[in-house]
C-alpha cells in the first residue's frame, strides 16, 4: 500500500498513477480497505485508468464494509450524486450517517446539511446543529462558517440557501455549490436560478447541459433578473449546444440591458453594428457601446474607440478613438493595447511618439497578440537591430502569423545569410497565401538558394505569388466583359487550368453569360482533374453532399486549401469525429480562417479532439475575434468570465 501511495502521490518524484494502480490492486486484494478505497478513488477520477463509476462504487462499497471512513463518505457520495448508481438521497444519508458515527468529520458536516435541509432525512435543525458542532471541533473550515452564518431560528430561507451556494463557489467545491444552489432555485429565489443556469452553462458541479441552463435562466428572466437575461442572450446568440437564434439573443440583451447589465449594453451595440437580429444602426450601436463605456468595461471602451476610429455612427475623431483605446488598455485589454501602439507609431489621434508605440505593443505582446510581435520586430528591423528583430518575429511566427514568417525568411535571407531557415519560413508564409513569400519562395527554388534546385517547384510558387484578378476585376470595364470570356475560354480551352476555374465560376454566377450548370460542372472539373485546388474546392461545393464532392474537398485540403479544410471540419465535425475535424480546423486556422478558428477555440475549450486547454482556446478565439468573427467576440468574452468566476 506505501509503494502504491508513493506512485500515486509523487512525493518529490514524478508521479505514476498506472503503477500506482498495479500495487493498489495488490493490497486491495489482501483486504486492505485504504487501499480499496483509493481504487474507488482512482476510477471515480479517471486518473491512471478509464473512467468507470461501476468499478468506482464496487471498490468504494468493500472499503465501507470493512468500516473504512472515507469509504462510507465516498459511497454515500455516489449515491448523492447518482455516479454509477440511481441517485437515492435516502441511501445517500444512510451511509453519510455511518462515516459520521466512526467520527469523520466531512461526513460529520455532510450529516448536518442534510438534517437543516431535509435532504435524505426529515428536517431535524437540533440535529443538524450537534452535526456541525462535532464537525467543527475537529476543525472542518465549513462546519464552522455554518455555526457563524446560520440564521437564529435556523430555517433555511432560500437566500440562506443561496448565499451557502456561493460561499461553496467561491471556494471552487462546485458539486456542493450545485447542490445548495438548486436547493434555493427551486424555491424560486432568481439568484440562485441564474447561478445554477451558469453551473449547467460552464459544466461545473455538474454535466454541461444547454437545455437546463436555459430552463434555470428563463426562470429568473421571468424575474427581469439582469445577468440571467444577459446569459440566455448569449446562449442564442452563440448557438452553443442550441439553435442559433438572434432575435431572441437581441431581445435577451434588450430586456438586459435596461436593468444596465453593461455585457449586455455591448452586445445589443455589437448586434445593432452588424445588423444580427435587428436592423443594422450604427448610431444604435455607438449608444450602447457608449452606455457600457462609461460604466467602466474595457470591452466596451474598445469598441466605442473602433467606432470613432473608423467614424461608424459617429464622427471620425482620432482624438476620442485614442482616449477611449487608453482607457480600455489601461484595464489590459490586449487588443485596445496593439491599437493605441498603431495610432502612436502613426501620429494619429497625437503627435507620433515611437517610444510610446512600442511600450503599448509590448503590454499587448506580453499577453501573446501575434501583431503586436510582429510591428516590434519591424520597429527593430528598420533600426537594424537585427538579433531583437529576430526575437520579435520568431514568437509572431511561431503563433502561425504569416507576415512575420516573411519577414523572418527576409531577415535570414539578406541579412544573416542563413538561407536554409530563410526558406523554410518562406514556405511557412507561402502556405498562408503570403505572396511576398510565395515570390521569395520561388525565387530560391529557381537559384537553388537554400534549397535544392527546382524549376518545378519555382513555377508553382510564382504562380501563386501572381495576384489573380477577382470576378469584380473581370466585370469592371463594361465593354470588354464579352471580350475577357472569350479569352478565358481560348485559355480554357488550351488546358489553362485557373482559366478553367475562372470561367466555370462565371458560368455558374451567369456574369455576362447566360448561367449554365452543364458548363459550370465540366470547366470545374477540368481544372480540378489538373490539381486545380481552388477548382476542386468549387466542384465539391456544387456537388453537394456526397462522396465524389468529400474525396474532391480532400483533395484540396491536402493541397493547402483553407476553405477546403474549414469545410472539411465542418464535415467531420457533424459525424462526431473529433481527431478529423479537429485536424482539419486546425490547418484553415493557421491560414487565418476566422471560422476554423473559433471552432478549434470550441474544441479546446471542450475537450474534443484535443485534451482541454483554456489558453489555447483564448488565443484562437482571440485570432477568429480579431477578424470582426462575431460567434468568436462572444465565446471569448464567455470563456474569460467563466474562468474569473
Amino acid at each position: 500500500f506505501n509503494l502504491a501511495r508513493l506512485c500515486y502521490q509523487g512525493n518529490g518524484t514524478k508521479r505514476a498513477p498506472e503503477e500506482a494502480v498495479k500495487w493498489f490492486e495488490k493490497a486491495a486484494e489482501k483486504n486492505n480497505d485504504n487501499a480499496q478505497n483509493m481504487l474507488g478513488v482512482i476510477y471515480e477520477n479517471g486518473d491512471g485508468v478509464s473512467q468507470d463509476y461501476t468499478q468506482a462504487e464496487s471498490w468504494y462499497r468493500k472499503a465501507a464494509l470493512n468500516g473504512n471512513e472515507a469509504g462510507l463518505y465516498n459511497l454515500g457520495d455516489l449515491y448523492e450524486q447518482g455516479r454509477g448508481v440511481v441517485k437515492d438521497p435516502d441511501r445517500a444519508a444512510r451511509w453519510f450517517h455511518k462515516a459520521a458515527l466512526n467520527g469523520f468529520d466531512r461526513a460529520q458536516f455532510k450529516l448536518g446539511t442534510l438534517y437543516y435541509c431535509g435532504d435524505g432525512v426529515e428536517q431535524a435543525p437540533k440535529k443538524a446543529l450537534q452535526w456541525f458542532c462535532d464537525a467543527a471541533e475537529q476543525g472542518h473550515p465549513h462546519a464552522k462558517y455554518f455555526l457563524e452564518t446560520i440564521s437564529p431560528d435556523f430555517t433555511p430561507t432560500p437566500e440562506d440557501l443561496y448565499k451557502k451556494g456561493q460561499y461553496f463557489f467561491e471556494q471552487k467545491e462546485y458539486e456542493e455549490a450545485f447542490l445548495w444552489l438548486k436547493r434555493s432555485a427551486r424555491l424560486n429565489y432568481a439568484e440562485a436560478q441564474n447561478s445554477l443556469g451558469l453551473l449547467y452553462d460552464y459544466g461545473k458541479g455538474c454535466d454541461r447541459d444547454p437545455d437546463l441552463a436555459i430552463e434555470w435562466y428563463e426562470k429568473a428572466s421571468k424575474q427581469e433578473h439582469a445577468q440571467a437575461l444577459f446569459n440566455l442572450g448569449m446562449l442564442y446568440f452563440l448557438g452553443d449546444g442550441i439553435e442559433q437564434d438572434e432575435r431572441k439573443a437581441f431581445s435577451c440583451f434588450d430586456r438586459s440591458s435596461k436593468e444596465n447589465e453593461t455585457r449586455a449594453q455591448v452586445f445589443l451595440g455589437i448586434l445593432y453594428e452588424n445588423g444580427r437580429g435587428i436592423v443594422q444602426d450604427l448610431p444604435k450601436a455607438v449608444s450602447g457601446y457608449r452606455k457600457a463605456a462609461w460604466q467602466g468595461d474595457a470591452f466596451a471602451q474598445f469598441h466605442l474607440a473602433r467606432m470613432y476610429y473608423h467614424g461608424k455612427g459617429v464622427a471620425h475623431d482620432p482624438t476620442q478613438a485614442l482616449s477611449w483605446y487608453h482607457k480600455a488598455a489601461e484595464q489590459g485589454y490586449s487588443l485596445a493595447q496593439y491599437n493605441l501602439g498603431r495610432m502612436y507609431l502613426h501620429g494619429e489621434g497625437s503627435l507620433a511618439d515611437i517610444e510610446k508605440a512600442i511600450n503599448w505593443f509590448m503590454k499587448a505582446a506580453d499577453q501573446g497578440h501575434d501583431y503586436a510581435q510582429y510591428s516590434i520586430g519591424k520597429i527593430y528591423f528598420s533600426r537594424d537591430e537585427d538579433d531583437l528583430a529576430q526575437l520579435w518575429f520568431q514568437k509572431s511566427a511561431e503563433q502561425g502569423n504569416h507576415l512575420a514568417q516573411n519577414h523572418l525568411g527576409r531577415l535570414f535571407e539578406n541579412r544573416k545569410g542563413r538561407y536554409e531557415e530563410a526558406a523554410q519560413w518562406y514556405q511557412k508564409a507561402a502556405e498562408q497565401g503570403n505572396l511576398q513569400a510565395s515570390e521569395s519562395l520561388g525565387r530560391m527554388y529557381f537559384i537553388g538558394k537554400g534549397v535544392a534546385k527546382d524549376f518545378e517547384e519555382a513555377a508553382k510558387w510564382y504562380r501563386k505569388s501572381a495576384p489573380i484578378q477577382t470576378e469584380k476585376e473581370w466585370l469592371e470595364d463594361e465593354n470588354s466583359g464579352r471580350t475577357d470570356v472569350v479569352w478565358l475560354r481560348k485559355a480554357a480551352l488550351q488546358g489553362h487550368a485557373r482559366a478553367q476555374n475562372r470561367l466555370a465560376e462565371i458560368y455558374e454566377r451567369g456574369t455576362g453569360i447566360p448561367k449554365s450548370h452543364k458548363e459550370s460542372l465540366k470547366w470545374y472539373g477540368r481544372a480540378a482533374s489538373q490539381g486545380d485546388d481552388f477548382a476542386q474546392f468549387n466542384l465539391a461545393r456544387i456537388l453537394g453532399a456526397t462522396k465524389e464532392a468529400l474525396d474532391w474537398l480532400h483533395k484540396a485540403g491536402e493541397q493547402g486549401n483553407l476553405l477546403a479544410q474549414a469545410e472539411l471540419g465542418k464535415h467531420y465535425q457533424a459525424e462526431a469525429k473529433d481527431d478529423q475535424s479537429f485536424k482539419w480546423f486546425r490547418l484553415a486556422a493557421e491560414q487565418g480562417h476566422s471560422e476554423a478558428q473559433y471552432h478549434l477555440g470550441l474544441m479546446y475549450r471542450n475537450g474534443r479532439g484535443i485534451a482541454v486547454d483554456f489558453q489555447e482556446a483564448i488565443l484562437w478565439l482571440h485570432r477568429s475575434a480579431e477578424q470582426d468573427h462575431l460567434p468568436a467576440i462572444g465565446a471569448l468574452q464567455k470563456l474569460e468570465h467563466s474562468l474569473k468566476v
